[in-house]
Formats: C-alpha cells, sequence, structure tokens
C-alpha cells in the first residue's frame, strides 16, 4: 500500500490527527504490518514542496523500528531497486 500524505486530501483518512501528531489507529496499522506499506511515489519534488514537507513529517514521526521500511527498503523490493545494478 502506498501512503500518499497531502494535506488538500480527505483528512479523514490522513494518519494525521488534528493535534499534528501520527493517529494511533494508522501507527497500530503501520506497526502490526510493516512490510506492505511505502511513502507515494508519485511525490514530485519541483511541483509542491508542501507534499513533500508532509512526506518528510510522516516519516520522521515513525518509531525506528519500521521507518526504514516504509521509507526505503520496501520500495527497493517491490521496484527490485537492488537487482538494477546487477
Amino acid at each position: 500500500m502506498s501512503v500518499k500524505i497531502d494535506a488538500h486530501g480527505s483528512q479523514r483518512t490522513s494518519p494525521f490527527g488534528p493535534n499534528g501528531e501520527l493517529k494511533p489507529d494508522w501507527l497500530a496499522l503501520l506497526r502490526a504490518f510493516p512490510e506492505r506499506f511505502m511513502v507515494g511515489s508519485d511525490q514530485f519534488f519541483d511541483e509542491d514542496t508542501e507534499r513533500l514537507a508532509m512526506v518528510r513529517k510522516f516519516v520522521d514521526a515513525l518509531p525506528s523500528e519500521i521507518d526504514r521500511l516504509i521509507a526505503r527498503e520496501n520500495a527497493k523490493r517491490v521496484y527490485r531497486l537492488d537487482a538494477q545494478g546487477k
């Protein structure tokens, strides 16, 4: 599942609560299935820096035991990025 962070999107499904912190239900889901989530791959650098900042906030809010999986490793596995150079 790709997690797309957008301040203009539905706040009902946003991983962040009104206090700006990661919602407990989202955190429980991410901890239960860390190998099944990754940061949305369609975040464009030159299009919306606010969206990129929200993605950074999301990754920074993740616990250390799952942040690397969700921010990097899962995408590398799914898109076989390690195999590209071989």
